[in-house]
């Protein structure tokens, strides 16, 4: 079959008429001879049947009076038909009364031998003998050659006129198709100034595909010159489009950092409450401590030009001391805070630098300590062998600040938010789970969507999911959310250790949900 595909039509032509023409010839040139062998038999046995009739009628008269003598010369008298080689004549009895026996010709065998025997019967019905000639056939098998011969000829003859009918047949439909493939080829090729298909005469079937190709190549070569003039023009339209994409595309890169500002600003305001108040208790510490440390100065430097006694100045001391300790230690903590806000605040300026994310969460968690105070424990599982990982430090900061302050606002009574880290395959994985109310099925698809939110009005602007994604994205990385109502919600962040490209670049990398 496949090789049948690959033959040209002019060969299949040729085939399919050279079968067709064979098998028709042959069919009939069988049944020819058929007819002709069939009919020439018949003729035959009707014709020795006649013989036998007529040699036997003569011999009545011999049988009816016994002269065998007669009989014999009846019989000889079929010494003219070549094809007789005997003739036997029988009584009623059964018993020879004459006969006759050409001479033997060369090459006769007993198959070439046909017998015809025939009763010979009176006017009134009375049986009276038999007679029986054996005739030669070659006659008729030389006659059945003679036809097979001719037919041979025949044969041969429309063959030969087949051969030529499917040459003339070839050209008629072959050639019109070469010329319709040479012009497809040529127009594949680009070629489209050809106006006249050589094959196209007539209104044929041919002749209109020959017509529809010209057409199709007019229609081509039109619009392939059209095509032309619309490229020459096409590279300054393409450098102006090109010019205002970079322009809007260097615009909303400010308006996303803008955005990411603004998102972190909001937070910082979230902050605020928390972090005064814990400013205000270190100062506290402060203020109360020195007071008692210049009253205690005083007292210890009257006491001890009083009366130069060493235990009660020596209690004075350590008291002094101690407030010195907490002051320090008030001193320390606002210092923590203010650095913690610093570093949350400060711009990497599109910079990958490699960052230690444990020490990033702990800044996170330093600064939502008073967010977390009354509503959820943070639990720390890190793996120590958790490599350093290149990103913007300000802007992935951000987005475990908006994963962590989600993740306080959905837990309503007294909960737990656990943090987990781990390496695996080239990627650093951080995950945030809380056992909050968790978040609809339906409404999971949506949370990275901007301005989305399932909180009450008032409580957020819908942007930080939003601004997350797209600061994960912009690392190549990725997002993972497992939620359902009442079981709380994990989000995984799954960042490359090493750097990919730069975070601000257009291509988002592998960033997803799922």
């Amino acid at each position: 079959m496949m090789f049948w595909r690959d033959v040209s039509i002019k060969h299949k032509l040729t085939l399919i008429l050279m079968l067709t023409s064979s098998l028709t010839v042959l069919v009939a040139c069988l049944a020819f001879y058929g007819l002709v062998v069939n009919h020439f038999q018949k003729v035959y046995k009707r014709d020795m049947n006649n013989l036998a009739l007529i040699v036997g009628s003569n011999c009545k008269a011999a049988l009816m009076f016994d002269v065998p003598e007669d009989a014999g010369v009846v019989l000889a008298t079929l010494k003219g038909r070549k094809s007789v080689r005997q003739v036997i004549l029988y009584d009623k009895q059964g018993h020879v009364f004459a006969s006759y026996k050409a001479s033997a010709l060369k090459g006769t065998s007993v198959k070439e031998i046909c017998s015809f025997s025939r009763k010979i019967i009176l006017d009134d019905g009375t049986y009276v003998g038999r007679i029986v000639i054996e005739d030669d056939m070659r006659d008729m098998a030389r006659g059945r050659r003679q036809i097979l011969l001719i037919l041979l000829l025949v044969g041969v003859g429309s063959l030969f006129s087949a051969f030529w009918l499917s040459a003339i047949l070839r050209n008629v439909v072959s050639k019109p198709l070469l010329s319709l493939t040479e012009m497809v080829k040529r127009i594949a090729a680009g070629d489209f100034q050809f106006k006249k298909c050589s094959s196209m005469r007539g209104r044929d079937e041919m002749g209109v595909l020959c017509s529809a190709f010209v057409e199709m190549n007019k229609r081509l070569r039109d619009s392939h010159e059209r095509l032309e003039e619309y490229n020459r023009t096409l590279e300054g339209r393409v450098a102006a489009r090109t010019e205002e994409l970079q322009n809007a595309m260097d615009d909303l890169r400010k308006s996303q950092a803008q955005l990411v500002q603004s998102e972190k600003m909001a937070a910082l305001g979230q902050l605020v409450a928390g972090v005064a108040h814990d400013i205000n208790n270190n100062i506290s510490f402060i203020a109360g401590a020195l007071p008692n440390i210049k009253r205690m100065t005083n007292e210890l430097v009257v006491e001890m030009a009083e009366n130069h006694k060493a235990s009660p100045a020596w209690q004075m001391h350590l008291d002094i001391v101690s407030l010195l300790a907490n002051a320090e230690e008030g001193v320390r903590r606002t210092k923590k805070i203010v650095q913690d806000l610093n570093a949350f605040s400060r711009s990497s300026h599109g910079q990958l630098v490699p960052v230690d994310i444990h020490a990033e969460l702990n800044n996170i968690i330093n600064l939502l300590r008073y967010e977390c105070r009354d509503k959820a424990e943070i639990i720390r599982d890190f793996d120590p062998d958790l490599p350093v990982v290149y990103c913007q430090r300000d802007h992935m900061g951000q987005a475990y600040m908006n994963i962590l302050l989600n993740a306080i606002q959905a837990i309503e009574k007294r909960g737990t938010i656990r943090l987990k880290t781990w390496p695996a395959g080239g990627k650093a994985y951080i995950s945030f789970q809380d056992n909050g109310s968790g978040i609809e099925p339906e409404a999971l698809e949506y949370i990275f969507d901007p301005f989305f939110s399932t909180k009450p009005v008032g409580q957020g602007t819908g942007l930080g999911l939003s601004i997350t994604y797209n600061i994960v994205k912009n690392h190549h990385g990725k997002i993972e959310v497992h939620s359902a109502p009442g079981r709380g919600t994990e989000i995984v962040i799954i960042l490359p250790v090493e750097p990919c490209k730069k975070a601000d670049e257009e291509d988002g990398g592998v960033g997803g949900m799922e």
